[in-house]
């Protein structure tokens, strides 16, 4: 069962694009040669037991081999989302304000640049109900790579089954579950709600304003 999150967690990690965000909709229409070629980089993993260490050494190879999509697509990808306005999704806000008023610790663990991110949250006017903003892009460490969750659960000093993290893509499933916390997938950003569930997340909702409902 999914109700009564906030009796289970301390602390919720979320995501950025295609969780909170959803100008990642438009930005996927408009520059779909790059995101067709994350998918074909997405390679196949047994996702219904935690991965050992040769598992998780391919990932991170897998990672590293694809240098062009750090040196060239996602530098590209931000700063064409730079110009695209941010824009929540339906029920983000409610989220956010109710973590907020039961002083659940929030943090943000992002592939994207912090420049860009900083500068959609505070135009959004969100930026404080953060207290950890992480960039996977300044640790050089992508996700399925778990350094940037890591790293946030220690500043807040987190214990890992307290925290929950939020993620519209396969790659934040198997991230948490690397780095060996609960996963809550978010089916209206970029995978698909089938392809979600296959990565057997601890749960999934249709929506984020669904999520919202289980937060009793």
């Amino acid at each position: 069962m999914a109700e009564g999150l906030l009796k289970k967690y301390d602390t919720f990690v979320f995501d950025w694009d295609g969780t909170l965000n959803n100008s990642i909709r438009v930005f996927s229409q408009k520059f779909d040669p790059y995101w067709k070629y994350k998918k074909v980089k997405q390679g196949k993993l047994n996702l219904n037991r935690k991965p050992g260490r040769a598992e998780m050494s391919k990932v991170l190879i897998r990672r590293k081999a694809s240098g062009i999509e750090q040196r060239v697509l996602v530098p590209i990808a931000d700063i064409s989302l730079f110009f695209i306005r941010p824009r929540l999704y339906d029920g983000a806000a409610d989220v956010l304000q109710e973590l907020k008023k039961r002083k659940k610790k929030i943090a943000l663990f992002t592939n994207g640049a912090t420049y860009r991110v900083m500068k959609e949250l505070r135009h959004l006017e969100i930026e404080d109900y953060f207290e950890i903003i992480v960039s996977a892009q300044d640790l050089k460490s992508l996700k399925p790579n778990p350094l940037g969750l890591l790293v946030a659960m220690k500043a807040l000093k987190a214990k890992r089954n307290k925290v929950l993290y939020i993620g519209d893509m396969i790659d934040d499933i198997v991230m948490a579950r690397y780095a060996n916390v609960d996963s809550c997938a978010i089916a209206q950003g970029f995978d698909k709600y089938e392809d979600l569930k296959d990565a057997n997340p601890k749960y999934i909702f249709k929506s984020i304003g669904q999520f919202r409902k289980s937060l009793k």
